[in-house]
């Protein structure tokens, strides 16, 4: 389990949700549910292939992350609660999250889909330029 960025404290709550998500985060039960996955997301999308939400590079089950847009439901997700995103996109996100109490103060859900919005509309802006 990684410990707190600097200038963030944990609570004894939080340090125990974060051993909870880490040892799930190594689990079978997770590498069974990121499969099942991308089996549902293939399913809804006529059989397409994911790509990275933020950058649109084609996701694999073996090299990139699924994002956790929420917790609450950690063990049990539904397909809605986890984004792919590529492992560079996903630090990017997790970095700009952590670096300002704001996006920590909103619900997880929000704070994931404004901080995506805004990388994609970033991205596309400095292809245009």
């Amino acid at each position: 389990m990684r410990e707190p960025r600097l200038g963030l404290a944990w609570s004894d709550r939080r340090r125990a949700m974060r051993r909870r998500y880490s040892l799930y985060m190594s689990s079978p039960e997770w590498f069974t549910r990121r499969q099942r996955w991308v089996e549902e997301w293939s399913d809804a999308h006529h059989g397409g292939t994911p790509h990275c939400l933020i950058c649109g590079i084609e996701w694999t089950l073996s090299g990139d992350d699924l994002h956790h847009r929420t917790y609450t439901r950690l063990g049990h997700e539904r397909t809605a609660d986890l984004i792919a995103l590529c492992r560079p996109c996903h630090r990017e996100l997790h970095r700009r999250m952590e670096a300002n109490p704001e996006w920590r103060r909103r619900p997880r859900e929000q704070a994931t889909d404004v901080l995506v919005a805004q990388m994609r509309h970033q991205r596309n802006w400095k292809q245009i330029s």
